[in-house]
Parts: structure tokens; sequence; C-alpha cells
């Protein structure tokens, strides 16, 4: 607590001091109001962050058998291209926040991690979209083959 309080008074010092060596034509020309605008009526700049994040309780899969008999239960058998089709961004989004045990986040159209390796070498990455449409869990699992999640058409 003793030193939150020693970091508070040291910012509190260093704001008084900048402040103090402005001029105060500048000072009061750009100081920010509470309503989040500067005093020369322009708005205070919004940064772009939009994203989203796994909920809690996710256990990653540990190979691509245990990946494959999971999707296959939930969508039925991958089809002759080896793709199985969801429903939805949010489910695909689900699978994925499954095979990175609920470590995936996005922010402002980056996907964190992109990709992962399972214990068996299987390559998981994930795209915000793709030609068919909406999000897409690509899936290698060094068997030569390449299979996807992701909504269906």
């Amino acid at each position: 607590m003793q030193l939150i309080r020693k970091a508070l008074l040291t910012l509190s010092v260093c704001a008084l001091a900048l402040s103090a060596s402005l001029p105060a034509a500048h000072a009061s020309q750009h100081s920010l109001v509470p309503s989040g605008t500067v005093q020369s009526g322009v708005p205070a700049p919004t940064p772009k962050t939009s994203g989203r994040f796994c909920a809690s309780g996710y256990f990653a899969w540990s190979n691509f058998a245990d990946m494959k008999s999971a999707l296959d239960q939930r969508y039925g058998p991958a089809n002759s291209s080896r793709v199985w089709q969801a429903p939805t961004d949010d489910d695909v989004w689900e699978m994925y926040c499954i095979a990175t045990d609920g470590k995936a986040y996005t922010v402002d159209d980056q996907v964190y991690p992109r990709d992962v390796r399972l214990s068996d070498g299987t390559y998981v990455g994930f795209r915000l979209s793709s030609l068919s449409g909406g999000y897409t869990i690509d899936i290698n699992p060094n068997n030569g083959y390449t299979y996807k999640v992701h909504v269906a058409r």
C-alpha cells in the first residue's frame, strides 16, 4: 500500500511540474475537459480497439485424433473436402478457443495466437475471413492433408 501511495505522489508531482512548464496559452488551448474534448472544441481522438476473448474453462485437445473426434461429434464427419461446417462465426471461434486452451483473443482484426501446435505436432491456425466467408480454422495434422472448420455457406 505504501508503494502505491508513493507512486501516486510521484505521478502527481510530475503532472504538476509538466503543467507549470507549459506556456499559459498552450496549456489552455489543449487541456482536456471532463467531457473528453479539448477546450478548442475538437474531439479527443478515440483509439480504434475492438476484439474478443475466449471465455474461461476451455481445455485444449492434445492431438489431432482427439480434435477430429470432437469435431465429428459436434458437426458430423468432415465432408469430402475435409471441411467441418459450423453454423456461425461464434461457433468457429469457440472451437479455436478450445484448440488454444482458452488463450485466443483478437484485437483490431489481428488474432493472437495466430496458430498453435498440439502435442502431436498438429498445426491449428485461425483466420478472421476466407473465400467461403467468415472465420476459418486451418488444421494440418502432418498427414499430407489439410482440414478446415468454417461457417456453412
